[in-house]
């Protein structure tokens, strides 16, 4: 049998290499290999390193631990979110004692591909190495939530609208218990639709009021065109007075809710109408007789379709 090969190493090496295999002991065990030596869980926590071999120490007359093959006695390579047998090896006999799981690797490439008022989807990358499957875990620092998914993709839902969440997703090792360290990202929800949009106009203004939408909102972004020119504000009001209109004119309204990340809009609510046309000026009779009139006036300012007399006529 190939004897095992021992390396000495600082405690910090055996401290760090120590967090990134997790040991599963088996109960104290009566090594039947010798019939005299008593293996306990602290002395199978000394992991050591040399490039990628790994070995377990253990300080028992002509017996060793070590990872894998039980001829070979060194274990190469190791990948990641794997389960390896560990072995004790004595002069005549060697037992498999336990595992080791290796750490899985991180995710990579976590990223939002949809949002919507009430969900979040996202995707990522597989990485090096095994996994089980994957935890993704989610917090608005009020509620929380998980779901375990064996794909690389997954959509949150039951989401509350404008709310900013927080998500990690971890790959799972083959064990199904032990953890990479995850990836994070976070992202809010779209703001809902902004409800009960409603109009007052006059010649040259148009006041919108609304009802603030469900969820949370930082602020109300208001955008007016007449097809040509367009103008946008913001405000933190669920009202807003849009001056300087031309009279007779015909505009759309749009009001978005807007998300805390000042970046996340919701969906548009819309309203077109004309502003009121202006007063005629310099009106005048010109001339009459017993069954007409003849009236003259000047053209407002701004547009307008037609005129009409009281009712009667237009023109």
């Amino acid at each position: 049998m190939n004897p095992v090969t021992h390396f000495s190493v600082p405690l910090w090496t055996l401290l760090f290499f120590s967090a990134l295999l997790k040991v599963v002991p088996t109960q104290t065990i009566d090594t039947e290999c010798n019939g005299t030596e008593i293996l306990s869980t602290s002395q199978m926590t000394q992991i050591t390193t040399m490039t990628t071999t790994f070995s377990l120490f253990l300080n028992i007359s002509n017996c060793t631990l070590y990872i894998g093959n039980p001829v070979n006695g060194t274990t190469t390579d190791l990948i990641p979110g794997a389960v390896y047998p560990v072995y004790l090896n004595c002069t005549n006999c060697s037992k498999q004692l336990s595992s080791l799981t290796k750490n899985p690797a991180t995710v990579t490439g976590l990223n939002i591909t949809e949002i919507t008022t009430s969900s979040l989807s996202l995707s990522w990358t597989k990485p090096v190495g095994n996994s089980s499957f994957y935890k993704v875990q989610w917090t608005d620092d009020i509620v929380s939530g998980s779901l375990n998914v064996s794909a690389t993709s997954t959509t949150i839902t039951n989401l509350t609208a404008g709310v900013r969440y927080y998500i990690n997703v971890s790959a799972v090792a083959d064990d199904k218990v032990t953890e990479g360290q995850p990836s994070s990202v976070f992202q809010y929800t779209k703001p809902a639709v902004v409800v009960n949009l409603t109009v007052s106009i006059t010649a040259s203004s148009v006041f919108l009021s609304w009802t603030q939408p469900v969820g949370n909102t930082l602020f109300y972004t208001v955008q007016s065109t007449d097809g040509s020119l367009n103008m946008n504000l913001n405000t933190t009001q669920t009202y807003v007075n849009i001056t300087g209109l031309t009279p007779g004119g015909q505009y759309t309204f749009t009001v978005r809710a807007v998300a805390g990340d000042q970046e996340t809009i919701g969906e548009a609510n819309a309203v077109s109408l004309y502003t009121k046309p202006a007063v005629v000026v310099n009106l005048t009779v010109t001339e009459f007789t017993t069954s007409s009139v003849f009236l003259n006036w000047t053209q407002p300012v701004g547009n307008f379709f037609s005129i009409k007399s009281s009712g009667l006529m237009q023109v």
